[in-house]
């Protein structure tokens, strides 16, 4: 993600804006996210993680939890080494859900945004940074 939109989201708490329409108008001029991200802009993480859920089908309240109770698990055991992923945009463009079973539908939705996400980081080309200690 870029360093503009990363900045915002360190330094402010985008849910203290209210009402969404105020956050759109914010987002608009502080990061460099375009009008329809920020118009299905879905969640913001404590590592600056954007969640956009740019779907033709409005989400119920059940598979919006779902989603991202199953986005912070990814996050915090990244597909590289289980490391905790950082500063990165997921965008949710095409979603079918079979709402017959809600425990089928989370492993079947976990299963497809961890495969997605691990798919974007390979093809993005993820490197690991190994940090370096000094010891005095």
């Amino acid at each position: 993600m870029d360093n503009k939109t990363v900045r915002f989201f360190q330094n402010i708490d985008y849910k203290t804006i209210k009402p969404f329409d105020t956050l759109k108008e914010v987002l608009k001029e502080k990061t460099a996210l375009n009008d329809e991200e920020i118009e299905k802009f879905m969640n913001c993480d404590e590592d600056q993680n954007v969640l956009i859920y740019m779907g033709d089908k409005e989400l119920d309240q059940i598979n919006k939890n779902a989603i991202l109770e199953i986005f912070e698990k990814i996050h915090l055991n990244g597909p590289l080494c289980s490391e905790k992923l950082s500063e990165i945009k997921v965008t949710i463009e095409n979603l079918n859900l079979d709402n017959d079973s809600q425990e089928y539908m989370f492993t079947e939705l976990s299963t497809m945004l961890y495969d997605a996400i691990k798919k974007g980081l390979t093809e993005a080309e993820l490197v690991l940074l190994e940090p370096i200690w000094r010891i005095l």
